[in-house]
């Protein structure tokens, strides 16, 4: 049983030794390594936070652009020019407004579609689709809906086709291509954002037509001061999200008490109902943590008591008998959970001991502070009376034991009249002893002869 102790003991020793030469700072050290980490992406989100308002925000105005087409009922082709998908898109409005889709829940007899709906005859639109009559003036509508039939496809005008079966079947084209768009202009911009932020769907076309124009960059402007708006709403919405986060990838309690001192991520809210939460947090899993130790300590024991009683009787009877590996280990555990269990009792008591020190230090200070005054008015007090004592000292040496007449005669004392004072017979004692030399003196004399 003594050298499962010893064994044990040295194995205790030898684990103190080497934390003293290396400190308990494995959680520190891997809490700060894991925010070093993710400091590339904490340093976006800090430049997003701050920076991202103030600068170009593409990917805002690219966004606003995909709803505006998406609602639209439109895509941008591949390596299709800014100019024109812009113009594309305006054409498609143009159908829009002037074909509404309550229309095609009419009887078939009753819609009626064709060139006449938009203000344009047969002959303008073939002259708007005649190369050799550029020259010809046109309206915008007819250069409109000539893009159109291009676009779509429509076959020309037969040589026997009449006017009204052509107009007609360009009108019935046309009507097929406005089905799946946009109820209206109307909902285009509410649905887009485009309302909200106070612009129509001509000036989202101009923008997309222009994007370094004067109208691109209005609609920048309200986007960064939209998103501006949003990212400082509300304080509380953004506490609900890092509790949230928090919750999702709980924290050690050195990344909480790191969180005191390094604020190394100024996105986050912090106040005083913050900072309350993160020390309920660290309390809570400290005392977890000391639960742990005193059941590992509780399962220590019963493992030890249970490998006692398997120990064999001459184990018992011979103290150098070598014990078994496993009842080494057990006591080890044992002594290593209690040890365990006195450094976090002992951590406790110097945290409280270093509070009662600055108390006690605060304390202190103020009682010196208040003594070195009492001492400076004592010291003052005390002055004055030495000095008055000191005075009449003088008085009383001027006037001597013989009265008036021994009185000092220096300027000092030539107005002040002499008083014999022997309270305590000093000079009567000096008398008597200046007697009694005398009278030795001449008996002495002889023998010096």
């Amino acid at each position: 049983m003594r050298s499962i102790v010893n064994e044990a003991e040295e194995r205790r020793l030898q684990e103190e030794e080497a934390r003293r030469k290396f400190p308990k700072t494995d959680e520190f050290l891997a809490a700060k390594t894991k925010r070093s980490q993710s400091h590339e992406v904490l340093n976006d989100k800090i430049n997003a936070h701050f920076f991202g308002a103030q600068k170009y925000d593409d990917e805002a105005m690219q966004a606003l652009i995909g709803r505006f087409t998406a609602t639209l009922g439109l895509q941008r082709e591949k390596d299709e020019l800014g100019t024109d998908f812009a113009q594309r898109l305006s054409d498609a409005l143009v159908v829009v407004d002037h074909i509404s889709p309550t229309e095609f829940f009419l009887p078939p007899p009753m819609q009626r579609f064709s060139l006449a709906r938009f203000s344009v005859s047969v002959e303008e639109l073939k002259a708007a689709l005649d190369p050799a009559r550029k020259g010809e003036p046109r309206s915008d509508m007819a250069k409109t809906i000539a893009r159109l039939v291009e676009r779509l496809g429509i076959e020309p005008q037969g040589e026997q086709e009449l006017d009204v079966t052509y107009s007609e079947r360009v009108g019935r084209a046309l009507a097929d291509y406005r089905k799946p768009l946009v109820w209206s202009t109307a909902e285009l911009e509410k649905k887009s954002g485009l309302r909200d932020l106070g612009f129509t769907a001509k000036d989202m076309i101009e923008a997309i037509a222009n994007p370094s124009g004067d109208t691109a960059k209005a609609i920048q402007e309200a986007l960064d001061k939209q998103v501006r708006e949003e990212k400082f709403a509300s304080k509380d919405m953004t506490k609900v999200i890092q509790r949230l986060e928090e919750a999702a990838d709980p924290k050690t309690v050195a990344e909480l008490k790191l969180e005191r001192t390094d604020k190394s991520d100024p996105t986050k809210v912090e106040d005083a109902e913050t900072k309350k939460e993160r020390e309920e947090q660290i309390h809570a899993l400290e005392a977890s943590e000391k639960l742990e130790d005193v059941e590992k300590a509780r399962k220590a024991v019963e493992e030890l008591n249970e490998a006692l009683g398997k120990l064999p009787e001459s184990a018992n009877d011979k103290p150098d008998a070598p014990a078994s590996p496993d009842v080494v280990s057990n006591v080890s555990d044992l002594l290593v959970a209690l040890a365990a269990g006195a450094e976090a009792a002992q951590r406790d008591v110097e945290q409280q001991q270093a509070a009662d020190a600055q108390s006690r230090t605060a304390v202190q200070a103020a009682e010196a502070a208040e003594a070195a005054v009492d001492e400076s008015a004592g010291k003052s007090d005390e002055t004055k009376q030495a000095e008055a004592e000191t005075k009449q000292t003088e008085m009383i040496a001027r006037a001597g034991p013989g009265g008036p007449g021994t009185a000092g005669t220096d300027e000092e004392g030539a107005g002040i009249l002499p008083v014999s004072v022997d309270e305590n017979g000093i000079y009567e004692m000096l008398k008597r002893k200046a007697e009694a030399a005398a009278a030795k003196a001449p008996a002495a004399s002889p023998v010096a002869a």
